[in-house]
């Protein structure tokens, strides 16, 4: 550790000793809009109003940020937010993953003790990084989804919350402490008359909030109660506010990105966001302040749609994919008594170790004669077997420009005994329209950083998402190092290593 605290210190002098040196930010507002693609930004941006505008307007806008790896969900998609890590190490290698020792699936947010919790979270976070050298500072985090909060959160947050449909309001884990007292009266009102959870009590009703801007109004309204409960960015020891705003997904995954509505959710996060960004700025001042915006994934047209059919694209239904899969195993190496696929979520396939054990099946040539096989299936442009993905030697896992990020997004303990590559033309989902691959409608996304320290301006040269945690930790003076995928964005950055009273 204290080599690699070292070599981040010199990094740091290395590569912003050009800059003056600069008090680090009071609060770190960092926002994810779970599911928008860069493209969306671009073709919306005229229309934006809010805060989305004024970031665009005076931040560092990175117009080639993408994630690099794969699934592109989620729970992924955050932790690679917030730790500036791959799922190779931070360990959130799907939304959920299938457990071998209990034999069925484990949930990103899953936790053995509190049911909820970052236990699955195996990296640090930003957040936690930051109450490690600042044991005063406040670290919150709110989303609808619980996967979303957690990964925020951290393991040393001071809450995470997410919206509870079956409580009809927020809630936290006992993981992150006592029950709040201030949030039990914020979800009364939220279930009173005018409340935006009022009435609310069958499912399709919550399915409704989720597609409109009240999605957003929440998300919202309860930032503006934490900043206020919390005091944050009040003191010299810095804050973090980590928000994730998920009605977005809902939207685009029943029409799809290029829909009015999904153009019309999105106007309205930015004007939810631009009111927030009002009030924090009553309390916080800019040179205080310092916000990321960007997305956890993007998405993929719907094959059906006038731009769908013009990209040529191909629906797949995953349960008849599934039965090609069993299908094609079957035919080299039979088992009567049993299945081979144990799990199958794409990219990963879990096989029945225990059957193929029990067979006296070779285990690595099955493995290589699977993986062919399965690559004969319509929609499979490669299969990348666990031996492969997990050699500790330096061999090249194939010529694709593809493996570095299967490679990158591989543990060996969670992740499937092969990782399928789906061609990009293919939809694999029932829904309108779903994401998950590696190719640019899931991985191209909004980065930008605005505020105290933050050199405005368009980047066009690729960054990768993972780049942003770093670059924040830079700016707060707290460590959490860039690994081999991600780097400090110092041409953005107008400071050195902030100084902090």
């Amino acid at each position: 550790m204290r080599r690699i605290s070292a070599l981040f210190t010199i990094v740091l002098a290395l590569g912003l000793a050009a800059f003056p040196v600069q008090a680090a930010p009071k609060l770190v507002l960092l926002v994810v809009v779970d599911q928008m693609t860069a493209d969306q930004l671009g073709r919306l941006a005229p229309g934006f109003k809010g805060a989305v505008k004024t970031f665009l307007d005076s931040g560092a806008v990175f117009t080639e940020a993408h994630h690099r790896h794969i699934p592109t969900v989620t729970a992924v998609g955050h932790a690679a937010v917030i730790t500036g890590r791959m799922p190779g190490t931070h360990g959130i290698v799907a939304n959920e993953w299938w457990d071998r020792a209990s034999r069925k699936p484990v949930t990103a947010h899953h936790d053995s003790v509190f049911g909820i919790g970052p236990e699955q979270l195996l990296s640090y976070t930003l957040g936690d990084r930051l109450k490690a050298r600042f044991p005063g500072s406040v670290v919150v985090a709110a989303s609808l989804k619980e996967k979303a909060a957690v990964m925020l959160a951290g393991k040393k947050g001071d809450a995470a919350l997410w919206l509870d449909e079956s409580r009809g309001g927020f809630a936290s884990s006992p993981y992150y402490g006592a029950p709040k007292p201030w949030l039990a009266s914020f979800n009364e009102n939220l279930r009173g008359p005018g409340g935006l959870l009022a009435g609310m009590k069958r499912e399709r009703d919550f399915e409704k909030l989720w597609l409109s801007p009240d999605s957003h109004r929440l998300i919202e309204d309860l930032a503006r109660r934490l900043l206020s409960e919390y005091r944050l960015g009040r003191d010299a020891q810095p804050d973090l506010l980590a928000l994730s705003f998920s009605g977005a997904d809902a939207v685009g995954h029943a029409y799809g990105p290029d829909s009015r509505e999904s153009a019309e959710n999105l106007r309205a996060l930015d004007a939810a966001l631009g009111r927030l960004l009002s009030s924090v700025l009553a309390v916080v001042p800019r040179e205080d302040l310092v916000a990321l915006f960007t997305s956890d994934h993007g998405v993929m047209p719907v094959p059906e749609s006038r731009l769908g059919k013009g990209l040529g694209l191909h629906r797949v239904d995953p349960k008849k994919f599934s039965e090609q899969v069993e299908n094609a195993l079957q035919l080299i190496y039979p088992t009567p008594e049993g299945k081979l696929v144990e799990h199958l979520k794409i990219p990963h396939l879990y096989l029945n170790r225990s059957l193929i054990e029990s067979r006296g099946f070779d285990w690595p040539i099955l493995l290589k004669d699977a993986a062919r096989s399965i690559l004969s299936i319509e929609g499979v442009a490669e299969v990348y077997t666990a031996e492969k993905l997990g050699a500790t030697e330096d061999i090249r896992v194939s010529s694709s420009p593809y493996a570095h990020a299967y490679r990158a997004s591989f543990h060996p303990a969670r992740s499937g005994d092969l990782l399928i590559r789906t061609k990009e033309d293919f939809l694999f989902s029932r829904e309108e329209t779903a994401h998950s691959t590696p190719y640019r409608h899931d991985t191209h996304v909004p980065l930008i950083l605005w505020g105290a320290g933050i050199r405005s301006g368009t980047f066009p040269a690729p960054v990768r998402v993972t780049d942003a945690a770093p670059t924040l930790a830079a700016l707060l003076g707290v460590e959490l190092p860039p690994d081999n995928d991600s780097r400090v964005l110092t041409e953005a950055l107008m400071g050195t290593a902030p100084q902090v009273p």
